[in-house]
Parts: C-alpha cells; structure tokens; sequence
C-alpha cells in the first residue's frame, strides 16, 4: 500500500511539473494581488498600482474601467486566474479599440465597430466644476511640465480646492460630462499550439515587461499618439504597462508586443513600429495653461 501511495505522490508531482501553469517560470517584478478581505474598488483596472502610480497616471487609470466594460472585460487585476492570461488594449484617436487576450489554448480578439464609447453632454457640469475639468485636462494632465509660477499657482489652487487631486473628483467630472453610449464588436478566437503560446510569452518575460514602470511615455509622441498596455494575471502576480506608440520605437517591449498583434492576425491594422515621419508637436509652442477665475 506504501509503496501505491508513493508512486500516486511522485505522478503527482510530474503532472504539476509539466502542467501548462507551472511550464513557464516568470521573471521577479509585477505586483501583489489584493488580500482577499481587502475592500477594492472594481472598476480601477489596474488596482496594485494605485499606490506607486504617478497623480497623472492615477486620473488617466481611473478612466479605462469606460474602455474594459465597453468591450464586456473584466478586471485582471483582483484575483489569479485558473490559467495565466495575458491581455492587450489598443487605442487610437477616431477608430475602434481592439482587444487581444491570450491564454495557452487561444487567443481571442475583440475590435469594436465603431469610434467611440461615449457622447458628449454639453451642460452637465456646473460653471466651477466646468473650470476644474478644463484645469485638470488641458493643464494638470496635459502638461506635466510646470514652471515657478505655474507651481505656485497650482499649489494655491489645490490647496482651495483639494478635491482637485483626487482622481475620484475627475471620474465624476467625466461622468457627468460624457455618458456611455451603446456600443458593438466583433469577436474572432484563433486556436494556437501551446508552443506558440510558450514562445509568445517567451518574447514577454525577455522584453524587460516585468521590471517596467506601469507607465511608459515617450518625447517626441505625435499629437494623437495611440496607445497600447499589457497585462498579465499569473497565478502569484498581476503586472500591466500602459505605453504610448513612439516614434521610432524597436524596444523589445514594443517587438514583443507587435508579435502579439501578428499572432492574432491584426498586424495590418495595429502598428506599434513606425518610422517617425508623423510630425510632432513641440510642447514649448503651445499656448500658457488656461486659468481659473
């Protein structure tokens, strides 16, 4: 009977070693999932990062949940997986967004169907909340660039206004100003080898995608720049790097993520590597940051 027992142990411990969870070691980095007391905000789609995120980068994030529940996806970023997945998100100013997952059977592309998620409501905002929404985005987010001056003026502002350095204050700007409209995509699953899984996330982990900051931006950026992020649910930790299409861009990050796109049959429509001839626009050209009476 021991000798049964010991043998159903090690068959055991083979079938864990070359199940496909535990076939792919992935590099130190990413962040902890939360505990499972712990009180979470669900529509914040990146939570482990809430607390080492730029204030720029926390409004921007306090934002995607609009992205995700348009294209019916949930939030990656709470609990592990049964399987390790890794999803990738693409936007462009005027076209739809498309969404890629892949797990190690399938990847699954969504591309929505037409330009946009939201509309417009024009008087929705009071006059003062109207100045904070125009501060917020044409300078504190546009801009991260201050002089003295402008400092100083920010720094009195906020301390007025505290609530303007809240990302939870911008969120609610946002959705009194836009509503969400209804909104369609197509669906394509493309069936692939576990090989060509383990090669794609292969391309990933030797990219530098887990010692990323989760926010990558870029100097030089065109004035509509399209942006991408990568996330990842594995079963020990959750990772994501939200970055900009930049110019003249060969990273192996940006490599990685381009074989991604080719995989899932969508190279001809997202192209992360560009040659740089989009003209740019030099910040120090633009007009000073609008005040608040």
């Amino acid at each position: 009977m021991s000798n049964i027992f010991s043998a159903i142990i090690i068959l055991t411990i083979l079938f864990c070693r070359c199940s496909p969870r535990n076939s792919i070691d992935f590099p130190d980095g990413g962040y902890e999932y939360p505990a499972e007391n712990e009180k979470v905000d669900s529509s914040y789609y990146f939570y482990p990062v809430r607390n080492v995120a730029s204030k720029r980068d926390s409004f921007d994030f306090s934002m995607y949940y609009r992205f995700y529940q348009a294209f019916d996806e949930e939030n990656l970023s709470l609990a592990p997986h049964q399987t390790d997945v890794f999803r990738f998100c693409y936007e462009q100013i005027m076209s739809p967004g498309v969404v890629i997952t892949l797990t190690p059977n399938e990847i699954l592309v969504k591309k929505g169907n037409q330009d946009g998620y939201f509309d417009y409501v024009g008087d929705a905002l009071t006059e003062l909340e109207e100045q904070h929404l125009n501060y917020l985005q044409v300078y504190f987010l546009a801009n991260s660039k201050r002089n003295a001056g402008d400092q100083k003026y920010f720094d009195s502002l906020t301390n007025e206004f505290p609530e303007l350095l809240d990302a939870k204050y911008y969120k609610q700007l946002i959705e009194k100003r836009f509503k969400i409209k209804p909104f369609t995509y197509s669906v394509n699953k493309i069936k692939i080898s576990n090989n060509t899984y383990r090669w794609l996330v292969t391309e990933i982990n030797r990219s530098g995608y887990w010692k990323f900051p989760c926010s990558i931006r870029c100097e030089g950026a065109p004035t509509h720049p399209s942006s991408f992020s990568l996330e990842a649910n594995t079963q020990r930790k959750f990772n994501v790097v939200c970055a900009y299409s930049c110019p003249d861009d060969t990273t192996r990050f940006v490599r990685a993520c381009q074989e991604l796109v080719k995989a899932a049959k969508m190279e001809n429509e997202i192209r992360l590597i560009w040659d740089g001839t989009t003209i740019t626009v030099d910040e120090s050209t633009l007009p000073p940051p609008v005040r608040i009476k």
